[in-house]
């Protein structure tokens, strides 16, 4: 069976992959396949290897047997990609424009992008992967992410036209797939699943009038013409955007706390939002592109002044929750009750190395069933405080190779779409002159 992009993303989920590495040397370049009148080469081969090890989804084996197995699969992939493609390009039907590829290398970038620190650390990478500007970078992902969309909208069209429909593969032929390919996949991070109790410190009227009046002049100022993505910089209280001109990405309109959310719902392309008020503050908010399930938005955070008594009235109230937790109170029902709406009420099989700080100490010893202390969950930089959690830890697994059952279903799912797409693949074959030159 092939090793797909998706196979691994489905298994271990997804992660951006870091710029491609290609060969410095183009004389060591050989053909490895064709396929009707296209060459795959060995260094496409390779920038698959490296772009899935840089991500974290494939291990690279030591073992030459191993590896030669691996290039195989990859090999094998891109022959199907280029089918389906060489296909596609006879359909005229098939519709991919511009901008709908503009956009996917615009995520591409910026999601690569945050990855590293500095722009200086951002330029090494660029250069080892054989780069010498972003331009070039650029220009490389226009065409990958063309072809990417291209294949994506053909194995639509032909998903629902019922030519590539999913098989069900039995329990024998999962366990196949698992054993075929798990020298090849690597370690799993350790995870931790909690139940987390999160009291919001709550501004003073006085406090967050004179956030909203702070957000009415930033407002007037952008409908003037004033930059946001500057405004954002200067004035946002959310350090996980603010260095980013305030944009939080395409998202899901749900994957936002109820506020938020209905205000992106409401909010045309390009409008500046009235002050918006959430447990997070103030927002200021603009859509930059409406996608059929996501929205590209970002934000100005604005948090209200928080003074000492609300703070320390907000950690006496999770104190006292986490007593009545110890002495028998149900945990859920204190919860529907308390709970800040903002904040997940549970969350399972985090990866332990992605946990933010504030958990890190918490939940570092803490026996699985068990109460953390109350710890301080506030927004960096807010005066006084912002909130007070606590958790229960209620599972841990340690770093190591991914279990059967872990990825058992995430095999099915992906096994079955591969044995639905093998009869039309060989289809294609049939008609295609294919020669591969591995040796």
């Amino acid at each position: 069976m092939r090793w797909t992009w998706g196979t691994a993303a489905l298994l271990l989920g997804s992660a951006t992959a870091p710029l491609a590495a290609q060969d410095e040397d183009p004389t060591i370049d050989r053909i490895v396949a064709v396929v009707g009148s296209a060459a795959i080469t060995n260094s496409q081969v390779e920038e698959e290897l490296f772009a899935r090890q840089g991500a974290g989804l494939v291990k690279i084996p030591q073992d030459p047997i191993l590896l030669a197995k691996l290039k195989r699969q990859f090999v094998d992939t891109l022959i199907a990609d280029e089918l389906l493609f060489q296909e596609a390009a006879t359909d005229t039907t098939i519709k991919v424009s511009a901008q709908e590829v503009s956009d996917a290398v615009d995520k591409v970038m910026r999601d690569s992008r945050r990855s590293f620190k500095t722009d200086a650390e951002f330029q090494r990478e660029l250069r080892a992967a054989g780069f010498q500007n972003v331009e070039e970078w650029r220009r490389h992902l226009f065409d990958q992410q063309r072809r990417t969309l291209t294949i994506g909208r053909f194995r639509e069209n032909l998903t629902n036209e019922g030519k590539l429909a999913a098989k069900n593969p039995t329990e024998k032929e999962i366990r196949v797939y698992y054993d075929a390919n798990r020298d090849i996949l690597p370690p799993v991070p350790g995870t931790v699943s909690i139940r987390q109790m999160v009291l919001a410190s709550t501004p003073s009227p006085d406090a967050l009038a004179a956030t909203r009046l702070v957000a009415d002049s930033i407002i007037r100022e952008l409908r003037a013409g004033a930059d946001f993505a500057v405004a954002a910089r200067r004035f946002s209280q959310d350090p996980g955007s603010a260095a980013q001109g305030g944009s939080l990405g395409w998202m899901r309109p749900d994957a936002f706390v109820r506020e938020f959310a209905d205000a992106v719902q409401a909010l045309p392309r390009g409008v500046i939002s009235e002050p918006v008020v959430t447990s997070f503050g103030v927002h200021i908010i603009q859509v930059e592109r409406h996608a059929p399930t996501e929205v590209l938005v970002r934000h100005i955070l604005l948090v209200p002044a928080m003074d000492t008594g609300r703070a320390q009235a907000a950690q006496a109230l999770a104190e006292r929750l986490r007593a009545a937790v110890v002495a028998g109170a149900t945990f859920d029902s204190l919860q529907r009750i308390h709970h800040d709406p903002g904040e997940e009420k549970e969350i399972r099989g985090f990866p332990i190395p992605q946990l933010l700080p504030s958990y890190v100490a918490p939940l570092a010893d803490l026996p699985v069933g068990e109460l953390s202390p109350v710890f301080a969950l506030s927004p960096e930089g807010t005066p006084g405080g912002g909130k007070w959690a606590f958790v229960r830890l209620l599972d841990r697994t340690e770093p190591g190779p991914p279990s059967f059952d872990l990825i058992k279903e995430g095999i099915r799912r992906e096994l079955g779409r591969q044995m639905g797409e093998e009869g039309y693949l060989d289809g294609l074959r049939r008609k295609t002159y294919i020669d591969i030159r591995l040796p």
